[in-house]
């Protein structure tokens, strides 16, 4: 597939495609990179995503994104914002380990990571995923590694649920105390 550029040169829509260098939308075997903030309502399904810097992807209520291939990169100070009745996907893990990438699921939303047999769901190495409300959902299905340098798991009143694997913390993680962490 090739790599399609999300220029928003109309709007923050994904579903426009003059906000696409290809003016098409990203098709299954594509790449999406976001060079511009986007917002998602629709389902789709890319190879992977690629935020840039200081970048915003928001997946909104009716929107679904899977990406089925490559390891998504969140790149330094970019957010991954899953809303109410947004949902993301992936059968490849989510590395926040480029210079300190975001994943915000808010209450409603649902986070699914999937990172095959053997390999992390999610790296977190100077990344940050935050979880907000009670009806947030992450599931991750292979464990969670953390490198030792600065990193933050905040869950506020949410429940984590670690399928099928462990949590490695190599320095610390905090938690609070109105959250859960279910370990299968």
């Amino acid at each position: 597939g090739a790599t399609v550029n999300f220029t928003g040169a109309s709007s923050s829509a994904w579903e426009t495609t003059t906000n696409w260098n290809t003016a098409a939308l990203p098709a299954t075997g594509d790449d999406a990179a976001f060079t511009a903030n986007a917002t998602l309502t629709s389902s789709q399904t890319i190879q992977r995503i690629a935020l840039q810097n200081a970048k915003e992807l928001s997946i909104n209520s009716g929107g679904t994104l899977t990406a089925a291939g490559s390891v998504p990169l969140i790149n330094a100070n970019a957010t991954l914002t899953i809303n109410s009745g947004g949902t993301y996907t992936s059968d490849r893990p989510l590395d926040l380990r480029s210079g300190g990438g975001f994943v915000t699921v808010n209450d409603g939303g649902t986070l699914y990571l999937d990172g095959g047999s053997g390999v992390a769901g999610l790296r977190m190495t100077l990344g940050y995923l935050s979880i907000n409300g009670s009806t947030a959902n992450v599931t991750i299905n292979r464990l969670i590694t953390a490198g030792d340098n600065s990193w933050t798991l905040q869950a506020n009143n949410s429940t984590i649920a670690l399928d099928s694997g462990r949590l490695e913390v190599t320095n610390y993680m905090d938690w609070d105390g109105a959250s859960a962490l279910s370990v299968g």
